[in-house]
Order: C-alpha cells, then sequence, then structure tokens
C-alpha cells in the first residue's frame, strides 16, 4: 500500500529528502509526496530552487511549476504557501 505523505517547510531538509526520494524507484512505489507546504516562501520559485540547488547540483529530470503545482518527472504535487499549516485542509489530499 503507498503511503500518502506532505512536506512541510521546503527547505534544505525538504528538498534533500524529496530529491532522494524521487530518483529511488522503489521509494516512490511506496511513498507518494501529494503535498508541500513551503509556508511564506514564493511558490513559483521551488522548481527553479529543487532543479538547481548549491549544494546538490541540478536535479536531472524534468521539473516545473504551474498553477499550485510542481510536477517533477510526471509526478504531481499540491503546493501551498501556508504559514500556518494547520490551516491547510489535509483530509482532501487523503
Amino acid at each position: 500500500m503507498t503511503k500518502k505523505i506532505a512536506i512541510n517547510g521546503f527547505g534544505r531538509i525538504g528538498k534533500t529528502f524529496l530529491r532522494v526520494l524521487m530518483t529511488d524507484e522503489k521509494a516512490l512505489k511506496d511513498i507518494d509526496v501529494v503535498a508541500i507546504n513551503v509556508g511564506p516562501a514564493d511558490p513559483e520559485h521551488i522548481a527553479f530552487q529543487f532543479k538547481y540547488d548549491s549544494i546538490l547540483n541540478t536535479f536531472h529530470g524534468n521539473v516545473s511549476f504551474e498553477k499550485d503545482y510542481l510536477t517533477i518527472n510526471d509526478h504531481k504535487i499540491r503546493v501551498f504557501s501556508e504559514p500556518d499549516p494547520s490551516k491547510i485542509n489535509w483530509k482532501d489530499l487523503n
């Protein structure tokens, strides 16, 4: 059974976790990232920040952002920019 998870915060730890997950085909069968809450950050810049990381270098895959969704390869992830994560309706994301 695939576990659905959300990442709250997209700094060094959140980006690194997602990069590792997105390059591990076996893990992707078990874990589905359905949302990222970037907090007060600008969600439109996270695709660039994910793709071109100053420590982890360039992510070798397709990365884009459009209409509240970060797409990595063919995986769409809903993006929120909510400073208070308790205000997000997580149940809507299952």
